[in-house]
């Protein structure tokens, strides 16, 4: 009996020890919430962060410490997106817009007079919308700035950003001498290309007379002046069809280079297919200043002749250290870059791209090719002139080459 007494008494105890454990065990792992007791009115609820209670209001009410109370003035619109502060020279740049109004008002999105980045803004007419622009080549230079608006009617809210544009990473545009152009060392009689690159520049002492030919040229654009100069030796450098039956040449030696556009007569005309490396003779009659360009518009046609075929043909190189110049008028040059501009109209079905070639300003490329921003081309033919600056104008599409 004692023993049962015993048991009975280590029982009970033991089931103390366990109610008094546990309740303690409750009391570790309960946590108060801090929205309990908390009444935000009809216009809100409670809502717990981080262990404190704030009231989430209704359009047109606002927290007054754990009370929504009806807004009595005008709060301002608020930016609840940010623009990044990045982007790249021809890579479209798109900034989401989202503004919102505790007030209920309706929201209208728009360019603020501050904007010099340009873009275009698309208004979805509920506080959110599309602002977009690309940024151009050399922008990288200044960068620009994005300022938008978001007006409730009362309060214009301003949003203004410092972007910061960095130049688009070019692939390499690297020539590597292989394209040879028209220049292509053919004897094919029925080609109007021929002879090969030289090695070295010409000296002045290949004088074929067309420095004495360049002085008769007038220095009034569009004015022609009558003259008589036998041109001996003279290579021919560069050649295009201007009509099925008339092939338009460059003329050059060591002093000069001219572009020879007479009409189209047979009693003009050479009796021979002209092509690059002849070097010929001929009488000129009258030369022209074609819009800062010198021509020769008449010859004897009776005194043409071919002196020699097959001959090198000077090129110069042009890069960032010597930049193509209006200097370079009817002169054969080489020049590789990269396309920063898509293709513009510019006459006829002719393209003008800006070519990038590594010096301070790119060049102007006109051609009928459909090329694209970031392309390479490599271009070896007579410069031209528009408008007093020099372009590159591919008459012959075996002047140039793209990759």
């Amino acid at each position: 009996m004692k023993l049962v007494r015993t048991t009975t008494r280590l029982l009970f105890a033991l089931g103390i020890l366990w109610f008094v454990t546990a309740c303690d065990e409750e009391k570790k792992t309960t946590t108060p919430n801090p929205c309990d007791g908390v009444d935000c009115g009809d216009h809100g609820a409670c809502v717990a962060t981080a262990g404190t209670a704030s009231c989430d209001c209704d359009t047109g009410y606002h927290a007054e410490g754990l009370t929504c109370v009806v807004n009595t003035g005008n709060t301002p619109a608020a930016f609840d997106s940010t623009p990044s502060a990045d982007a790249t020279e021809l890579a479209p740049y798109t900034y989401d817009i989202v503004c919102t109004d505790i007030d209920g008002d309706t929201l209208v999105l728009g360019m603020d007079t501050a904007d010099t980045c340009g873009g275009t803004l698309i208004d979805d007419g509920d506080g959110t919308g599309t602002y977009e622009f690309t940024p151009a080549v050399g922008s990288a230079l200044t960068g620009c700035v994005l300022s938008v608006r978001c007006d409730d009617g009362t309060d214009p809210t301003v949003q203004t950003t410092a972007i910061a544009i960095h130049e688009k990473p070019w692939r390499a545009c690297a020539d590597d001498g292989q394209w040879l152009g028209q220049l292509n060392g053919t004897t094919d009689a029925s080609s109007i290309n021929g002879g090969t690159i030289a090695e070295v520049p010409w000296d002045v002492s290949y004088d074929g007379g067309i420095a004495a030919l360049l002085a008769l040229v007038p220095a009034t654009p569009g004015q022609s002046a009558t003259v008589d100069v036998q041109l001996t030796g003279v290579t021919i450098v560069a050649t295009y069809y201007a009509y099925p039956d008339l092939v338009r040449l460059y003329l050059a030696d060591g002093n000069g280079n001219i572009r020879v556009f007479q009409p189209q007569d047979p009693q003009q005309l050479p009796p021979w297919l002209p092509r690059t490396g002849m070097r010929i003779s001929v009488r000129v009659t009258q030369v022209t200043n074609y819009n800062g360009a010198p021509e020769i518009d008449l010859v004897d046609g009776t005194n043409w002749v071919v002196e020699s075929t097959d001959n090198e043909v000077a090129v110069a190189q042009r890069n960032a250290e010597v930049p193509v110049t209006a200097a370079d008028v009817s002169t054969v040059i080489r020049v590789s870059g990269t396309l920063t501009s898509e293709g513009a109209s510019c006459g006829g079905d002719a393209l003008c791209y800006d070519l990038d070639y590594g010096a301070d300003q790119p060049v102007s490329y006109r051609t009928l090719k459909v090329l694209h921003v970031g392309d390479c081309v490599t271009f070896m033919g007579p410069v031209t002139l528009y408008n007093g600056l020099p372009q590159l104008t591919d008459y012959n599409l075996d002047w140039s080459t793209s990759w």
